[in-house]
């Protein structure tokens, strides 16, 4: 079961897992420094989270949250955005892959900080959209390639995918 919010609030501290989508370009959110404090507790008190956003990961200052996920935005993806995306060897998503087809052409390729590691890779540049990181008490998915754009082919399936990235942050899937 799950529940969904429109609004980000101190609701989010009653739950273990949360999937956060901060919108695409036009239309994309920031959090505000209270909300970034709020998903900086969401995390001490062991939440895991699944971020979904656009320029949130290359917007300025660097937020705490960001900090905290290990991960930065580079533009470079703005010129030469996602294609097709497939996972990397020896990830929980390697065997994945799909054409992404999105509302719109911007998007970040994301740097991983250690300890966090990237995770989908973009076969024609070699950019990366989705970066992962296990703290040993909080567990983070980055990605910068809207979930609903990805489009399957000679692969799993998106309910594979999202198997596996529930699986990452700790949630029991047997049965999904």
């Amino acid at each position: 079961s799950c529940d969904r919010f429109t609004q980000l609030d101190s609701e989010i501290l009653n739950y273990n897992y949360a999937f956060l989508s901060l919108g695409w370009n036009p239309y994309d959110t920031h959090l505000s420094i209270p909300q970034d404090s709020m998903m900086i507790a969401f995390l001490d008190k062991g939440g895991n989270l699944y971020l979904e956003g656009g320029r949130f990961y290359k917007h300025d200052p660097v937020t705490m949250l960001r900090e905290r996920m290990r991960v930065e935005g580079d533009s470079y993806a703005w010129y030469n955005p996602a294609d097709t995306i497939s996972g990397i060897e020896g990830t929980p998503v390697e065997g994945i892959q799909f054409d992404y087809l999105r509302d719109g052409i911007k998007g970040e390729n994301l740097i991983a900080l250690e300890p966090a590691v990237p995770w989908l890779i973009d076969k024609n540049t070699g950019l990366y959209f989705t970066v992962a990181l296990d703290s040993g008490s909080y567990r983070t998915i980055a990605s910068s390639v809207e979930f609903g754009g990805t489009y399957m082919f000679n692969s799993l399936e998106r309910p594979e995918m999202i198997r596996r990235y529930l699986n990452f942050l700790g949630y029991n899937t047997n049965p999904l």
